[in-house]
């Protein structure tokens, strides 16, 4: 799992990333609602995700099934709900986003656990 420390108002705040169709995220989800029983404490927040592909630069690289259309079989079979977008539709979303052209994206619309 990614994990990455970035900074807080409150001090430092750690996150992870939990791939829903990776095969222990049901155990993984359990786990951190037990440790939330335990302590009290909201430690898990359940979000949705997005990954922007460059079409050209996937073009000339060897990826295996890990783009776009890889993601989208795995998501599928793994029953995830989400979204396959052409740059325009991502930019008209997501205005902040300023693309080519050629890039494609794949919205997790919501993570369930």
């Amino acid at each position: 799992m990614p994990h990455r420390i970035t900074p807080a108002s409150s001090g430092w705040l750690s996150t992870k990333s939990v791939t829903p169709s990776w095969p222990l995220a049901p155990a993984a989800y359990e786990a951190w609602r037990v440790v939330e029983d335990t302590t009290a404490q909201k430690l898990l927040t359940l979000t949705g995700g997005l990954v922007i592909e460059d079409g050209e630069h996937r073009a000339r690289t060897d990826t295996g099934s890990r783009n776009i259309d890889g993601y989208a079989s795995t998501f599928t079979s793994s029953g995830v709900d989400f979204e396959v977008l052409e740059a325009k539709e991502l930019m008209q979303r997501w205005p902040q986003f300023h693309l080519a052209g050629d890039e494609r994206a794949i919205y997790q619309t919501r993570i369930r656990d």
